[in-house]
């Protein structure tokens, strides 16, 4: 079971954000300062950090700093008013994974959350492979050498190189993500973002927010401009998992921006060229 640490000064929020993580399965602590994270942190070591801006005393960016001395590997996700977007983005510079403002949505950060973690348990696993195989090898080793496999290994070698959109086709267990993190591995991204997205898990009413993001205003509760899957994989690559979850107007929508390599943002005029 995860572990997440909640750090707010505003206890109705503490205990909030604490019966929703626990009943979606996370164990939770919550704090009120700098000072009881910073022991809290030494003492249990979680998974991930939920980390307001605002605090008494230290406030999040250097709480942030701290924490990151204490523990590399801690996933932070700060919590912001929309005011306070200068400060998160500074945060995200320092290591920060992302940040969502407030008031938000529990359907929405519980996403972020779970993104977070997978996306930090596949760059572990990348690097035990790399440390294990190294990278001129790892492909190979790792599934197999089979003339099936070998011809596959191929394939991979040939699609990497280029900015071609990919299908990855095959039964549930067979490794189509494993497939897709060695296409990114092994071409010139692998330094940039590998996102992987569970089309299933997104409820229906965020998909088009999650994939290409939105303005402020757009909805109901969009307070800040909001970056989709799209743009956090930009010079990267992203993972779309199980595409036929999503539904035919989703779907159409998904096409034409693999297509064109342009997305928009809900409730923007313009387009954003895709890279």
């Amino acid at each position: 079971m995860e572990s997440i640490l909640i750090v707010d000064d505003n206890a109705d929020l503490r205990m909030t954000l604490s019966d929703t993580l626990r009943e979606e399965g996370f164990d939770t602590f919550a704090v009120e300062d700098g000072k009881a994270a910073i022991k809290k942190i030494k003492k249990v070591r979680p998974d991930l950090a939920l980390l307001d801006i605002k605090l008494p005393g230290m406030d999040g960016v250097e709480l942030l700093e701290e924490m990151k001395r204490i523990d590399k590997n801690l996933i932070i996700i700060m919590l912001t008013a929309y005011g306070d977007i200068k400060d998160a983005v500074k945060a995200l510079k320092l290591g920060a994974f992302d940040y969502i403002t407030k008031p938000f949505d529990n359907e929405e950060l519980i996403i972020v959350i779970r993104k977070a973690l997978q996306s930090h348990y596949l760059s572990r696993e990348v690097e035990i492979l790399r440390t294990r195989l190294g990278e001129k090898t790892a492909l190979e080793q790792t599934i197999g050498r089979s003339s099936v496999i070998m011809h596959v290994i191929r394939q991979v070698k040939i699609v990497a190189p280029t900015t071609m959109t990919v299908l990855v086709q095959g039964e549930s267990g067979t490794g189509k993500e494993l497939l897709a993190q060695m296409i990114h591995e092994n071409s010139p991204r692998r330094d940039r973002p590998f996102i992987a997205v569970a089309c299933g898990a997104i409820p229906e009413t965020l998909v088009e927010s999650e994939l290409f993001g939105h303005e402020r205003g757009a909805f109901t509760g969009a307070d800040s401009q909001k970056e989709g899957k799209f743009e956090q994989a930009q010079g990267g690559s992203l993972f779309l998992d199980e595409i036929a979850n999503f539904s035919e107007n989703v779907q159409v929508k998904l096409l034409r921006a693999l297509q064109e390599r342009r997305i928009q943002h809900i409730g923007e005029k313009g387009v954003s060229m895709l890279m």
